[in-house]
């Protein structure tokens, strides 16, 4: 194993007792925590400082560059959190565009903020005007991509924004076969689904219907057209009914699988639940030599 803080590893001058990497397919920025005993003094010589790099390497798995943004101690044993954004996207701030690409937006943020920015199946959707008020660029970023069917991911220096609906048609040639002594759980919410979507801006109106339930979510927001508006309208029923089938699987440590990929799942004791999966969350333990992959059923039809 190797634990790189600005760059130097680490990893024999402490005495690790935990360390989880949890990384996400979207929504929230990848994490570390690590805790561990530092007998010889070494770590608060360092005189750490939030916006610090830290790393984890083991086996295959690497958690790539993450930012320090918390650190503790204890008794003689040190608390650090890192995530893989960088802390500047936290800031708040405003700016304004006129006939902008989506990717042009995203293109402008990473670099803002060192990263280099990667897509997949992005349709590059043009905008007449688009506002960023009081907003972090993270959240802006984000909130955008969720109205547009795209999520993003920041790893390792890097800005990568997919195309949701596009990733879940990925097929998966192995078939992952939850046995009988697989700690495992199942969620169905299905009772909560929304049939349809209506996105209120101004002058201008979009809806979506899906069908199934008669629960309506209206969104009051900007959009410079109806064709835009109803966009908008059926990527947030999307956004709003994709986790309504979710479910974990704890196995023994494997860097196999990752986030944003498509698992085909085999439950003899939980058939229903059998299919395509899209993951959405791996939490690797390294001290426990745990991994634990959380999925969603891949069920939505129509968008």
């Amino acid at each position: 194993m190797k634990i790189l803080y600005n760059d130097k590893d680490i990893y024999k001058d402490i005495s690790l007792n935990y360390a989880v990497h949890e990384m996400y397919a979207g929504d929230f920025a990848d994490n570390l925590t690590l805790r561990f005993n530092d007998p010889k003094g070494t770590w608060s010589k360092w005189d750490p400082e939030m916006g610090d790099t830290i790393s984890l390497e083991h086996d295959k798995s690497k958690t790539g560059k993450m930012y320090i943004f918390q650190i503790g101690a204890r008794n003689g044993i040190f608390t650090v959190r890192a995530m893989s954004m960088p802390p500047s996207m936290a800031s708040r701030r405003s700016a304004s565009w006129e006939k902008i690409k989506y990717t042009q937006i995203a293109s402008e943020i990473a670099e803002r903020h060192g990263l280099t920015l990667k897509t997949y199946n992005v349709k590059d959707q043009v905008y007449a005007s688009m506002k960023q008020q009081n907003e972090s660029d993270i959240a802006f970023l984000n909130n955008l991509s969720l109205i547009e069917g795209n999520q993003l991911i920041i790893y390792d220096g890097q800005l990568i924004i997919y195309d949701e609906a596009e990733m879940e048609k990925s097929s998966s040639p192995e078939v992952f076969e939850v046995g009988s002594r697989t700690e495992y759980t199942y969620s169905d919410d299905s009772g909560e689904a929304y049939g349809a979507s209506k996105v209120i801006a101004g002058t201008f109106t979009g809806y979506y219907e899906n069908g199934g339930s008669t629960r309506l979510i209206e969104t009051v927001m900007r959009a410079n057209s109806d064709v835009e508006a109803a966009r908008f309208a059926k990527n947030i029923l999307r956004s709003k009914n994709k986790a309504l089938q979710t479910g974990s699987i704890k196995t023994d440590f494997t860097s196999k699988y990752a986030p944003a990929s498509v698992l085909n799942i085999s439950t003899k004791k939980a058939v229903r639940w059998n299919g395509k999966s899209f993951v959405t969350k791996v939490r690797q333990d390294y001290v426990k030599n745990l991994t634990v992959l959380y999925f969603r059923n891949i069920t939505l039809e129509g968008y």
